[in-house]
């Protein structure tokens, strides 16, 4: 991986796939961010959540890096194909992440913690 955010935060939370959050709290806090959200929302949905601005699908890559990374250092045992693991666990936090642009309600960690541990876990 190369430079960025990314790389400012540790490398503990990079490749622990049951707490995803500390990789988007520092994004969702920037703000130079949040005023290029709040300024233009429509925009900033196209760019973060769809192919056209490639970050949706980053995301997604390194998100599987982690559970592959956990399934070889730890031997983590995980429910689902690890692309459809990487991209739900994804859209669950970018859906708490950006809740305010796409309905009226407030972020929530815990909601978003609470569908994440439920995807990961054997049904």
């Amino acid at each position: 991986m190369g430079g960025g955010a990314c790389s400012d935060i540790s490398a503990r939370d990079r490749r622990d796939p049951r707490d995803l959050a500390p990789l988007l709290r520092p994004g969702h806090a920037a703000q130079a961010f949040r005023r290029f959200v709040a300024a233009e929302p429509e925009t900033a949905l196209r760019v973060l959540l769809t192919p056209a601005g490639g970050v949706h699908e980053r995301a997604v890559a390194l998100q599987r890096e982690v559970f592959v990374e956990a399934i070889e250092r730890d031997g983590a045992e995980l429910p689902r194909d690890l692309d459809d693991l990487a991209y739900l666990y994804v859209r669950i936090f970018e859906s708490m992440l950006y809740v305010d642009i796409l309905s009226d309600r407030d972020p929530s960690f815990e909601v978003a913690a609470r569908a994440r541990r439920a995807l990961l876990t054997r049904s």
